[in-house]
């Protein structure tokens, strides 16, 4: 799945342990994320809420965000596919700068 930027603004870039590594100024339609997951939006996002930081009482809900199913398959398949969009994340998102995207805590 992609997470979409809703409304231009700046959004964080994650490192890992939901550390905030930086702020990215990010335009509608550009992807904040890139994630699989096998329970759908509803088991893996409750609450509608896609990102919390109650440090920084930031929380990224529908309001910012939208959820895309970008492809259904094994989990194989959907492996390597998500590693596919997150190493080439810096050549397609106009984001030359950013190895993988904000919204993604590490690099696998």
């Amino acid at each position: 799945y992609f997470l979409h930027v809703i409304r231009n603004g700046e959004y964080p870039v994650l490192g890992y342990g939901n550390v905030i590594l930086g702020f990215e100024a990010m335009n509608q339609n550009e992807v904040w994320k890139i994630g699989q997951t096998c329970n759908g939006e509803v088991s893996r996002y409750p609450k509608d809420r896609y990102y919390s930081n109650d440090e920084f009482s930031l929380y990224l809900t529908e309001r910012q965000l939208a959820y895309r199913t970008v492809k259904q398959g094994n989990y194989k398949e959907i492996l390597i596919l998500e590693k596919l969009f997150i190493y080439t994340y810096p050549f397609w998102s106009g984001h030359p700068e950013l190895l993988k995207p904000p919204g993604c805590k590490i690099y696998r």
